[in-house]
């Protein structure tokens, strides 16, 4: 999903192409706040950020936001082992998400641990 057009034309960075692991609340509103703030991101670095590959438990639940354009998976190595994803977002609060996201990490990707519990996972390895 194209998170946001960017509106300068002369952006010269390809977009960044996110994972995400967990489509519930945190990486929903993770979507959400993406969307919504697409044009003030892209003005600011300089490109745009798309969500490319998601993973959910229950594919057919009801969503907080649009899904248009992301590959869906009930399997989070699928996104973690995607070439085409930069950086890997942990939206899910559980340990199977969190050795997930250390595979990515192993495998190249930028990664995040941050769950729903409102604090920083011991394990955060992203920017304080």
């Amino acid at each position: 999903m194209s998170v946001g057009e960017v509106t300068n034309a002369d952006a010269a960075l390809p977009p960044l192409r996110v994972g995400l692991l967990g489509l519930g609340t945190v990486g929903g509103g993770v979507v959400n706040v993406l969307t919504r703030n697409a044009e003030d991101i892209a003005r600011r670095s300089g490109r745009r950020i798309d969500v490319v590959h998601a993973s959910a438990r229950n594919l057919g639940a009801p969503r907080i936001c649009p899904l248009d354009g992301i590959l869906l998976t009930t399997n989070p190595m699928d996104v973690v082992e995607n070439p085409n994803v930069d950086v890997i977002i942990q939206g899910a609060d559980c340990p199977r998400g969190q050795r997930t996201v250390r595979s990515g990490a192993g495998q190249g990707h930028r990664c995040g641990i941050r769950g729903g519990g409102g604090g920083r996972h011991p394990d955060y390895q992203g920017h304080p």
